[in-house]
């Protein structure tokens, strides 16, 4: 069998933001099956999440563990002449570190696992929300609806100059508002338009930068 796919992070829904997996029951099962039966089919779709940031978590819990259980070894040693206080902690210490070591083993081997190609994911994600597919049925009830759109849906202007434009008119509306509802002096109303535009300015060289 090839190895699966994993991700680094949550991209298995478009749109979603942090966890939105939730598990078998509501007639989920039945989907689960059949997302199932598509990856054997396909091993390409075998895609499944890493869960870096949880890993990690439990790997930093484990190791305070052991940095805690190391200094009171420390402690003990300087004031058991016995030596029944230090295997006590020993015995402590043992299967933390075996735990520790696996972890960390485990996390390397993952993190050499094939990132699948995005035509893969996209091909998965899509049929995870195609009402005919997956149906969203991994998204948590009450997950508010959420939308990831393709680059050329967040904008329709795609010239430098029609933004430019944009900007300009956004600017002076947004002067002429200041002006008409804030007692703001002039030089002030000078100074947020400038700095308004600037933040403006900024946006347009980013959107050009990205492309």
């Amino acid at each position: 069998m090839a190895s699966p796919n994993v991700l680094p992070m949550d991209q298995l829904h478009p749109g979603q933001g942090q966890s939105w997996s939730k598990t078998f029951g509501n007639g989920s099962i039945e989907k689960y099956h059949r997302l199932a039966n598509i990856m054997s089919q396909d091993k390409h779709f075998a895609i499944f999440r890493r869960f870096d940031d949880i890993n990690l978590a439990v790997l930093l819990a484990l190791q305070a563990e052991i940095v805690d259980l190391q200094y009171r070894l420390q402690v003990q040693s300087q004031k058991d002449n016995s030596g029944q206080g230090q295997r006590d902690l020993l015995i402590k210490l043992q299967p933390k570190l075996t735990e520790y070591n696996n972890l960390i083993l485990q996390l390397s081997e993952l993190s050499q696992l094939q990132i699948p190609r995005t035509s893969q994911l996209e091909t998965l994600q899509d049929w995870l929300t195609d009402p005919k597919g997956g149906a969203n049925f991994l998204t948590k009830t009450g997950t508010p609806e959420l939308y990831t759109w393709k680059p050329k849906d967040l904008s329709h202007l795609e010239t430098t100059a029609q933004r430019i434009g944009l900007t300009v008119v956004f600017t002076v509306l947004f002067a002429v508002i200041l002006e008409l509802f804030t007692n703001a002096k002039r030089v002030e109303i000078f100074a947020a338009t400038a700095t308004f535009a600037a933040v403006e300015v900024v946006f347009i060289g980013s959107a050009l930068n990205s492309k």
